[in-house]
């Protein structure tokens, strides 16, 4: 019954989108909402239950070759259980993937019995090397452990487990849920060590020789006085996480990190399109085709069980650089970013409310072993209506005046003129300056989807505009694209771009 009722929900979400979009489809087959200028983005992927139960200690799965890992009971998998074993006993198994079913079965390879969270594992890119959280004993918090894949006869092998922690797991914290870049230099873990801004944070290390550095926080812009957990890391090092310390929309949340190529962007809740009112766990994908996740709903009542469901990425009206779920996933995760220059590709229809409209109340709770911490129902916040922020329109530079194209009075209609947006606060900064190839120019603020957006530059031609949204991807602002304004206000008519 409970699947039947999650895929129900599916199934709803699926046909509203499909109802609203046909009566917002304008022009040239975009969808339009002439009464609201936002973007809403395509989330260019489906969700679906999968049937597979999720066993304690794990929280989710995790890829392996082709297919996953996940706990499961030897009882339920006759053609596998030795004849002295009678009741059953959790192991981690490994199943190949074929489309929304697991063919395969066997158990995941080792010497010993392998009972850990399948969540907790990560692996190197051709799965010699594993990384995982494990209980040291009945006594101590988990560690986290380093195993080596030996290959044996007929294509099978075992996992030879170190028999001591990493080395920086040398106190009474916990240290758990590993994430191994995709080149293997680094592990982001969760940990509630000395240093944590929270109950649980995230930590860096980066591999030194055969050893590992000494952790890092990764700084109160990620962390929080909550819990942070399940960290991910995709092939590009962008940043995938649990959290319910930050704004969203119930329990625990996903949210996504860019990676700069020095540290991590701030988070970016994954929208209502991926989160809900419960917890959403162990966000999992995989690198290799870089087509589908994993991640895991619980309810908040806990009167469920866990919920596995399966992310996979399509592409029927996907923009050009929109080539893999990462992507997309980021794409609807930042709504103030366009995916090109040429934003007629973009299609809109009316949002559903924003993720700035809801907080969570920091987490109490003790969390032990693998665990979730419950989290209780978030309060809504105080909502804020969109309205442009008036800046004054003259910018005045050291080495070049750039002249103003839109007038003082709002009498005049249809003056059209392009800015370069390049940052977006929760907070207004105002009018401030900012240097780009050696101009100066004023910032222009305006207030939209609940966040106050930082512009540079005054254009009436958009090649210019585009121009200097290429100088300052150069000079370190990498999500600065150009904005429309039409009579001062905020425009997303496609006409406007060509």
């Amino acid at each position: 019954m409970k699947r039947l009722i999650i895929s129900g929900l599916f199934l709803i979400a699926i046909a509203s989108f499909t109802v609203t979009a046909a009566k917002l489809k304008g022009n040239n087959g975009h969808l339009q909402d002439t009464a609201s200028d936002t973007i809403v983005r395509q989330p260019f992927f489906r969700i679906a239950p999968f049937r597979l139960n999720i066993l304690s200690p794990s929280s989710g799965v995790q890829f392996y070759r082709e297919g996953i890992v996940f706990l499961s009971n030897t009882k339920t998998e006759a053609r596998v259980v030795p004849d002295h074993v009678s009741f059953g006993k959790t192991e981690a198994y490994y199943a190949k993937l074929v489309d929304t079913v697991l063919v395969d079965r066997a158990i995941f390879p080792s010497s010993q019995s392998f009972t850990f969270p399948a969540d907790a594992m990560t692996f190197n890119q051709d799965y010699t090397e594993m990384y995982f959280s494990r209980l040291p004993d009945n006594k101590n918090p988990e560690k986290i452990y380093y195993a080596q894949f030996k290959p044996g006869k007929n294509e099978k092998g075992e996992w030879k487990i170190d028999n001591h922690p990493l080395s920086f797991c040398n106190d009474a914290s916990t240290y758990t849920h590993p994430a191994l870049s995709a080149d293997g230099n680094m592990i982001i873990f969760s940990s509630n060590k000395k240093g944590s801004e929270g109950r649980f944070d995230l930590f860096i290390t980066r591999k030194e020789g055969i050893n590992w550095s000494v952790p890092e926080n990764l700084g109160n812009h990620i962390n929080t006085s909550g819990n942070e957990l399940f960290p991910f890391l995709d092939s590009e090092n962008n940043l995938f996480f649990s959290s319910d310390g930050h704004k969203g929309f119930g329990g625990y949340d996903l949210f996504i990190c860019r990676y700069n190529g020095k540290g991590w962007d701030n988070p970016a809740n994954l929208s209502q399109h991926v989160n809900t009112a419960n917890d959403e766990l162990a966000f999992t994908l995989n690198r290799t085709d870089g087509k589908s996740a994993f991640f895991t709903s619980r309810q908040l009542s806990w009167k469920q069980p866990m919920q596995l469901l399966r992310i996979t990425f399509e592409n029927p009206y996907a923009l050009r650089q929109i080539t893999e779920l990462s992507k997309a996933l980021a794409y609807i995760a930042f709504p103030y970013e366009p995916a090109e220059e040429k934003t007629a590709a973009i299609y809109l229809q009316k949002t559903e409310p924003q993720a700035e409209n809801m907080i969570k109340e920091p987490d109490t709770k003790e969390i032990k072993s693998v665990e979730i911490p419950e989290k209780t129902q978030p309060e809504p916040e105080k909502k804020i209506i969109a309205e442009p922020v008036r800046q004054p329109a003259k910018v005045e530079t050291k080495t070049e005046t750039l002249k103003a194209t839109v007038p003082e009075s709002d009498s005049v209609k249809d003056v059209v003129v392009y800015r370069v947006q390049f940052v977006a606060n929760s907070k207004p900064k105002g009018s401030y300056q900012i240097t780009i190839n050696g101009v100066v120019y004023n910032t222009y603020e305006y207030l939209y989807n609940g966040m106050y957006r930082s512009c540079a530059g005054e254009f009436n031609n958009l090649r210019q505009a585009i121009n200097l949204q290429n100088l300052m991807r150069k000079e370190g602002h990498s999500e600065a694209f150009v904005v429309a304004f039409k009579n001062n206000e905020r425009s997303l008519d496609p006409a406007l771009f060509r």
